[in-house]
């Protein structure tokens, strides 16, 4: 669902086709749009609004999403770890 997050607009139902081939019905798919919809939904509120991951978090947010997005993330904010990437 790489289209439904970098351009919504141009999804088709052939999007769905890999998905059906998979195994995946009706309703799993509407979960899977449904998170990708809320991911990218928290993200804009995030960015739009400056909140920026906790110190205390940082770590995690490695982990989870490796140091060169947390690094922009942080930069974005006008932050830094002070931890190279």
């Amino acid at each position: 669902m790489t289209r439904l997050t970098w351009t919504p607009g141009r999804v088709t139902r052939a999007e769905h086709i890999p998905l059906r081939a998979a195994g995946l019905d009706d309703r799993e798919i509407l979960d899977i749009v449904q998170v990708a919809s809320c991911f990218a939904f928290m993200n804009r509120l995030a960015d739009g609004t400056g909140v920026t991951v906790e110190p205390n978090r940082h770590a995690l947010a490695r982990t989870l999403f490796g140091s060169t997005a947390l690094e922009a993330h942080l930069a974005w904010g006008g932050a830094s770890t002070g931890v190279p990437t």
